[in-house]
């Protein structure tokens, strides 16, 4: 062990006591050898380390450099450093995409190749060590944008929306990229196509250069403010939202004077950021002027980050639910073609991110309590109160669906364990779900349903159920899913007076996908901000500004 040891410092010291030479002085051939005996070494003595830098790529790049019999991509003895050059712009150019260039080892080749460009000589060792470092570099940077930096597994394990699960060959495409000539092209077309990753990113744009020149000014605390009211305060509010919230306020309107533009401008304001558009100025909409435009910044990079987990292809028309924003959404050739509130599950009781596929609805559906409800809500108000059973409409039924009397069952011993009965009510305006549901298989026993509970819609924080999604007016989603068939919204509604369980299915499947966005684009393209109402941000951020984990790829062994 000794002996290896001695060698590889040997080995090490003379790289750095070789010859200083011109990298246009030193053949390909010569380079070609460098690199391998530098991998090679490395890979022997479990070191992918170049200098202080780690190597994060530990098998695409040897296999890369292998694959060109060790040739140099980088510092060619024709190129005069062209693609490094190319290269050192495009991760520094990582932060428009919401990531961080040192995290492509940014500052090390930036003194490296300046060092090499500057002087008539270079040591062989960062010669070599410019060149996989600016692999390493696309390498990990191509597969941040096309996977996104984390893995949603860890990242977010309650994420478990369809994403990018396909192998990707970056070797090959460095390869292809280069020889195009088109390396910032190639390397741009891995970020989502999504049209909202883009209008996320230009607004990332935006809230960089306001947080450049210091941020949002700042609107002081006091008694709410309405229209009719004047006050200095009423200027800062002005000021706020001339600055950053691109509603129609006229910079020459700063009059201390609460009129009617300024009702109209904060009414936008509170829609987009998840209030009730009163135009008022009350204590939270002062607060949510006053979140600092770094948080903003971050916000977007966090939801950047998600929709780089997501996969090209949502579906030729499907339904988008985002928890972060308590909406639902149908598109229909990257067209949004209808839209309803929801509510969502409780944060003990979250609604779960996936996707899955509908296939049908039931009009007058039954309800079965399921499992959680029944050990943590139903069983232990029936111990106390056995008429409780009854006062919810709900009937006893043994596997084969026989009804059990209700004094058949010893209610006071009752649990989660020796409960061998079924819970059901039946169809009727009391009904958990309704007039409707909509079925989509998945494992976490979740559903798109009706409620009787209507009134809970007029809150704009709506995390009210036990994990389902309740949709306002859903007959009108019915009708809608159903359109071209018998089943107009006259005959649905004719169905749901008799009471009678009626399963429909549709005419066309379609994609459903739940996903918890808490910064994402409306309809008219205005950025919107949510509410963590899960508490997952903190987590992703954490990540986003984490070192890279080495050989990490959600979709490639990288």
């Amino acid at each position: 062990m000794l002996v290896r040891n001695a060698f590889f410092f040997v080995f090490l010291s003379f790289l750095f006591i070789a010859p200083k030479i011109s990298a246009h002085d030193f053949s390909n051939d010569e380079l070609a050898e460098a690199i391998r005996l530098r991998l090679e070494t490395a890979q022997a003595y479990g070191q992918m380390r170049l200098g202080e830098e780690p190597v994060f790529c530990i098998n695409t790049l040897p296999e890369f450099y292998v694959s060109r019999d060790f040739q140099p991509l980088w510092i060619t003895t024709r190129d005069k450093y062209q693609k490094a050059k190319e290269m050192l712009s495009i991760i520094g150019d990582a932060e428009e995409e919401g990531l961080a260039p040192d995290d492509y080892h940014y500052a090390h080749i930036l003194k490296s190749l300046n060092h090499s460009i500057r002087h008539d000589s270079v040591g062989r060792f960062e010669l070599i060590k410019l060149e996989l470092l600016l692999s390493d570099a696309f390498f990990l940077y191509a597969s941040h944008l096309y996977y996104g930096k984390l893995n949603p597994e860890t990242a977010d394990p309650e994420w478990k929306a369809k994403r990018k699960t396909n192998s990707f060959d970056f070797a090959g495409y460095l390869t292809e990229a280069v020889e195009s000539g088109k390396l910032r092209e190639y390397t741009q077309v891995l970020a989502p196509s999504l049209p909202e990753y883009t209008i996320l990113k230009s607004f990332l744009d935006y809230y960089r250069e306001v947080v450049s020149k210091g941020g949002f000014p700042n609107v002081p605390a006091g008694d709410k403010l309405q229209k009719g009211d004047s006050s200095e305060r009423v200027v800062a509010i002005k000021r706020r939202l001339y600055m950053g919230s691109n509603v129609e306020i006229k910079d020459g309107n700063m009059s201390p004077f609460f009129d009617d533009d300024l009702e109209a401008a904060l009414k936008i304001f509170q829609r987009r950021n998840g209030l009730g558009a009163d135009g008022v100025a009350g204590v939270k909409t002062v607060e949510l002027l006053n979140v600092p435009a770094v948080k903003r910044t971050q916000d977007i990079k966090i939801n950047m980050e998600r929709l780089r987990w997501l996969p090209e292809d949502l579906g030729e028309r499907y339904i988008l639910v985002n928890l972060g924003s308590f909406e639902l959404e149908i598109f229909d050739k990257a067209s949004r073609t209808y839209d309803s509130e929801v509510i969502i599950g409780k944060t003990y009781r979250k609604t779960p991110v996936f996707s899955s596929k509908m296939t049908y609805l039931v009009l007058n559906p039954t309800w079965t309590v399921p499992p959680t409800i029944l050990k943590s809500d139903i069983l232990p108000e029936a111990r106390k109160d056995p008429s409780v059973i009854t006062r919810k409409g709900l009937k006893v039924l043994r596997s084969d669906g026989t009804e059990v009397p209700l004094a058949d069952v010893d209610w006071p011993n009752v649990s989660s364990t020796n409960f061998p009965y079924m819970l059901r009510q039946p169809p009727g305006p009391s009904n958990a779900l309704g007039d409707v549901k909509f079925m989509f298989p998945n494992p976490y026993s979740v559903y798109i349903h009706d409620t009787p509970s209507r009134e809970m819609f007029n809150k704009s924080e709506r995390a009210f159920s036990s994990g389902c999604i309740r949709l306002k007016n859903p007959l009108n989603m019915a009708a809608y899913l159903l359109a071209g068939t018998k089943y107009t919204r006259e005959e649905i509604g004719k169905i749901v007076q008799t009471r009678v369980e009626t399963t429909i299915t549709l005419p066309k499947p379609l994609d459903v996908h739940i996903l918890y966005l808490t910064a994402w684009v409306s309809e008219s393209n205005s950025l919107r901000f949510g509410v963590d109402v899960y508490e997952r941000d903190a987590r992703i951020a954490k990540g986003l500004s984490g070192t890279p984990e080495v050989g990490s790829s959600i979709g490639s062994r990288l």
